[in-house]
């Protein structure tokens, strides 16, 4: 697995779908929406900052994987993810991924 951003304190992770997969298996997969910072959500979850994840939650920024979603990155087991793990919490967000990155 590759390194997303260079020197991350939470270690966040480009993978293939295929390594997420056994997270959504145990409903602990949790998406992030593009707006929203993986990093700063996996900082409020380890902070426990109750009031961002409420927000967060209620405006759809984190969410369950969708349907929709889930066939995609079935349909497509290499997909690339950008992935945090908070235990007990796997949080993914779709990222754009330049060539060479994977």
């Amino acid at each position: 697995m590759t390194e997303y951003t260079e020197n991350s304190p939470l270690g966040v992770e480009l993978v293939a779908w295929h390594w997420v997969r056994p997270h959504q298996q145990r409903d602990a997969l949790w998406v992030v929406t593009a707006g929203l910072d993986l990093e700063i959500v996996g900082a409020a979850l380890t902070r426990d900052n109750a009031a961002a994840v409420r927000a967060w939650l209620a405006d759809g920024s984190l969410c369950k994987p969708d349907k929709e979603q889930l066939e995609r990155w079935e349909n497509n087991p290499l997909h690339t993810l950008a992935m945090l793990i908070v235990q007990p919490f796997v949080l993914v967000q779709e990222r754009t991924v330049n060539q060479g990155e994977v």
